[in-house]
């Protein structure tokens, strides 16, 4: 009987599994030897890509332009809160003006002058 060869000659290489695909393929990647479902499903998927970016490209434009409308929203509602705040105050100084403009006069007003 003939004796198997111990060198590194004669051993078979180790398999390896491809980071992308998931299957066994030789060590310096020239040939597949067990092909994974991921490798099938890769496949299928790959004709899809097409369809996929130009379905990412019509979504990021209309993602920017709700961005967009939300940042002038935005630029609306603080415009109008400042508006507001500048409207309270001036009604409360326009009180408090009348009020001292008719305590320093004891209740008679020009006219009665």
């Amino acid at each position: 009987m003939p004796r198997k060869k111990t060198t590194a000659e004669g051993q078979a290489k180790p398999l390896i599994a491809c980071p992308v695909c998931r299957s066994k393929i030789a060590p310096d990647g020239a040939a597949l030897f067990e092909k994974s479902a991921h490798m099938e499903y890769l496949e299928n998927t790959y004709e899809l890509l097409p369809k996929l970016e130009e379905k990412f490209k019509e979504l990021s434009a209309l993602l920017e332009n709700t961005q967009r409308r939300l940042a002038e929203q935005d630029e609306t509602v603080d415009r109008l809160v400042l508006e507001l705040k500048n409207e309270r105050e001036e009604k409360k100084n326009v009180g408090k003006k009348e009020a001292r403009g008719n305590a320093g006069s004891a209740g008679a007003s020009e006219d009665e002058w």
